[in-house]
């Protein structure tokens, strides 16, 4: 890797460090357990009919440019969709039944034709067949005594590896992969690898979006607990059941906000999984820590990881929180037996409430090794704007 490319990516990191980047999510759902740290004040709700009745529609549209060094040659792609957080766009239908229950129907798809895990060295301009895609198809009740879910959606273990409330998960998320998965990565001599980094990076956030039966406890305190069994069939049916149980906890204490998953799951015969995160921020100074990490058993390899994240945010500007944050990640066979993965990374978003806009900017550095082959370090530099609605 050329040090030229190593300056640009610092270079680009100072110029942007002026007007720093922000911590605004999506917006919440009807009901808990989906990652959101922005006041729901700021996005205006786009919905028809009254407070228990009604039609709401959300999205978000969010493009960048992406920059990449496999230690050979430096590739950029734009505009590509940044796989945190993908183009979306999705409904929900809500209605109050007799005894206080609410009954919600879901739908979302994204579309990303142009996406961080998908672009690479050999086909950088290539409009992928799955680039539209069925997100959640699913009906969920809610009552006093919890909630059911039936559909498309997510298991319990989702996203049990992503709790973040440092205010920059829209560019860094312990699936550092996201931001250049789809790139190959180099040999020693200078030839292009079939090795992508999605291969050998993965934060095994559970059991992910399936065809399921779910069921939500009560949360007492922040804390409930959540089970499913379900089998996946999108993008293909793999007639394979899986099956997961969680513990979710969202809170304030005193001065801090937590928030925090750990689940455990049975992908399929002969494999299981145990992963986890937790996030916690203190209000008054803005600092936060974030930890991930999971254990998997699989026929051939046992696959683990940690990862760490120190976050600061503030409100220096009258139209919006900045968030900047540092992170690291290590794992070890990952994609074969004695094999390890690393990497670290810088973060800053720039939240501007008024446009619902979040502006991002992060560099990661992508490290990798086996027992065979030497690979060269690969630099990702990633910049963009999620708007949303």
């Amino acid at each position: 890797m050329s040090s030229r490319h190593v300056w640009l990516a610092s270079i680009l990191l100072l110029a942007w460090g002026g007007t720093t980047p922000l911590a605004l999510g999506q917006k919440a759902p009807p009901v808990p357990g989906v990652q959101a740290t922005a006041p729901p004040t700021l996005i205006p709700v786009l919905r028809l009919g009254d407070a228990t009745n009604y039609l709401e529609f959300y999205g978000e549209i969010d493009k960048g440019l992406l920059i990449y060094d496999d230690g050979y040659q430096t590739y950029d792609f734009f505009p590509v969709d940044n796989a945190n957080f993908p183009t979306l766009a999705g409904f929900y239908l809500v209605g109050t039944m007799n005894g206080g229950y609410t009954i919600t129907a879901n739908l979302e798809a994204q579309w990303t034709p142009l996406y961080t895990n998908t672009v690479n060295q050999l086909v950088p301009d290539t409009l992928f067949p799955t680039d539209f895609l069925l997100r959640k198809a699913e009906v969920y009740i809610k009552g006093d005594k919890g909630t059911v879910w039936i559909g498309h959606g997510n298991m319990a273990s989702m996203p049990s590896a992503q709790y973040d409330i440092s205010g920059t998960s829209v560019v860094a998320l312990s699936a550092v992969e996201n931001m250049a998965g789809g790139l190959y990565l180099r040999y020693a001599d200078g030839t292009l690898s079939t090795v992508k980094i999605l291969d050998v990076f993965n934060n095994f956030n559970g059991l992910g979006r399936r065809l399921r039966i779910r069921y939500d406890t009560p949360a007492v305190n922040g804390l409930y607990f959540s089970a499913s069994v379900g089998t996946v069939i999108v993008p293909t049916a793999t007639g394979v059941l899986g099956y997961d149980i969680a513990a979710i906890y969202n809170n304030t204490v005193g001065d801090f906000q937590l928030s925090g998953s750990l689940a455990a799951s049975v992908p399929e015969a002969g494999w299981a999984l145990i992963d986890g995160s937790f996030s916690a921020l203190h209000v008054p100074t803005g600092l936060s820590v974030t930890v991930a990490g999971a254990v998997e058993h699989a026929p051939t390899t046992d696959p683990h990881y940690g990862y760490v994240k120190l976050g600061y945010q503030q409100s220096w500007f009258d139209f919006g929180k900045t968030a900047l944050s540092v992170d690291a990640y290590l794992g070890a066979d990952i994609y074969t037996a004695g094999d390890q993965s690393r990497s670290v990374g810088a973060q800053l978003v720039q939240n501007i409430d008024y446009l619902q806009t979040q502006l991002y900017l992060g560099a990661r550095l992508y490290q990798y090794d086996d027992p065979a082959f030497s690979y060269r370090d690969g630099v990702a530099v990633l910049t963009g704007a999620m708007v949303s609605f």
